[in-house]
């Protein structure tokens, strides 16, 4: 079955799309811990403030909370688009690699449909 399969170019490809979006997560969970840590510290602000004050400053707290929260979400929109893009490309190279390779060699195309069928696991080196 030599030749079958994905090429190393495309796994490549994939192990980098994997690294950078795991990247990502991490940086915009930290980002995220950030926010609600500083969510809970304006809550305690606007409490006491809000004890001895008028309404009006309660509520510009609020909008400047919402605001940061739309900001926050929008930067790691725009953040993670590039890097979906990068998976779907990525992963759609290598599902037409698998394809091309099925329908070039109809036995790689039959073991892989009997173990499925069988429910068998991949061997412990697969991910390489």
């Amino acid at each position: 079955l030599a030749g079958a399969g994905i090429s190393d170019a495309s796994r490549a490809r994939a192990e980098a799309a994997v690294t950078d979006g795991t990247a990502l997560a991490n940086r915009q969970a930290g980002a995220l811990s950030a926010f609600i840590v500083e969510s809970f510290a304006m809550g305690a602000v606007a409490g006491a403030v809000g004890s001895v004050t008028p309404n009006f400053v309660g509520a510009a707290l609020a909008a400047a909370w919402q605001a940061r929260a739309v900001g926050l979400a929008a930067r790691q929109a725009a953040e993670q688009a590039p890097v979906r893009a990068q998976m779907n490309e990525a992963l759609l190279a290598g599902i037409g690699e698998l394809g091309q390779s099925m329908q070039a060699n109809p036995r790689f195309a039959r073991l892989g449909q009997l173990g499925m069928n069988k429910g068998c696991e991949p061997p412990p080196d697969a991910s390489r």
